[in-house]
């Protein structure tokens, strides 16, 4: 299929392969016949018989010798045979024929060639579903091992699943072997640990097995554009929620302030918090016993607490 693909596609390419050849065959084929015609119209009567079947056979007419051209340089004869010809005909058809072979042979083929294989490995490229199907082969190979890597050191918990503690994981990353398998992997023992520290702290006693897998097939290679955008992003984002949630406490701390300096009859200072300076300063006051004299009855005792609240 993919051969057949590189054929079809490869049409117009042939195409233009194909006028590009013409044209030089055609440019030099004038260029070599009307260097002969001058000397055969100088030379007509001291021509012998065989040089001018020859002539004939190679260059007796522009066709003849775009014929000619071409198999000399595609093993259809030995270029010597039509060089033979011209060689008797003078300095410039030697020259044209001669340039002609070495444009051909060192330029233009390998222009065609070049052509072709650039088409082809376009062409030879897998498509959308088969790079997405590749991927997806190559992922679950890739859990699978790391599942069959991680599993000795698992535990079983209450409900039957693989976990893994961060001991476990650190003694196994003691071991060389298991560093180097993560590395063939593509996964740095320094980053996992990291990351495990990161999944152990959302999930208290250990975590899953497959969810560990999961996340060391993810953070595989390195990090990309998008990456560095989303975490980047992220921090914006909890930045943005820090700093209002500050100004309500902000808000919330002054609201307090206020409602205390209206109930102690303090001067009220300037609005916002400032770290270096306390909002108030509450000095510790010696307790006093306070003699309140309750008369009049149960309606004594109650006014007697009230003036013990204000």
């Amino acid at each position: 299929r993919l051969m057949m693909d590189c054929v079809l596609g490869s049409f117009i390419n042939v195409f233009w392969c194909l006028a590009m050849i013409v044209f030089v065959l055609y440019v030099f084929s004038l260029l070599i016949v009307q260097g002969l015609t001058e000397y055969l119209l100088a030379e007509v009567d001291n021509l012998t018989e065989a040089y001018k079947d020859q002539y004939v056979r190679f260059f007796g007419s522009v066709s003849n010798a775009v014929i000619t051209l071409f198999q000399a340089t595609t093993a259809g004869i030995d270029w010597s045979e039509a060089f033979v010809v011209l060689r008797v005909a003078g300095v410039f058809p030697s020259i044209c024929f001669l340039t002609y072979v070495i444009i051909f042979t060192i330029s233009v083929w390998n222009i065609v060639t070049s052509t072709f294989v650039e088409k082809a490995m376009k062409l030879a490229q897998p498509d959308l579903e088969s790079m997405i199907h590749e991927k997806n082969i190559k992922d679950a190979k890739d859990a699978g091992d790391l599942a069959r890597l991680f599993l000795p050191f698992t535990s079983k918990n209450d409900e039957g699943d693989d976990v893994i503690s961060f001991e476990q994981i650190r003694a196994a990353a003691d071991q060389p072997r298991f560093r180097q398998d993560l590395t063939v992997r593509g996964v740095d023992i320094k980053n996992v640990e990291i990351f495990f520290k990161m999944l152990s702290a959302v999930n208290e006693g250990g975590v899953k097995l497959q969810t560990l897998v999961s996340a060391c097939v993810r953070m595989k290679g390195v990090a990309t554009s998008i990456d560095l955008q989303s975490v980047s992003f992220e921090i914006q984002m909890i930045s943005s929620v820090m700093e209002q949630k500050f100004k309500e406490q902000d808000s919330d701390l002054f609201s307090i302030q206020q409602l205390l300096l209206e109930r102690h009859d303090l001067e009220l200072p300037s609005q916002g918090w400032n770290v270096d300076e306390p909002l108030l300063v509450v000095e510790p006051v010696e307790p006093k016993v306070l003699d309140v004299e309750i008369s009049g009855g149960p309606g004594g005792a109650s006014q007697a607490l009230q003036n013990l609240q204000i």
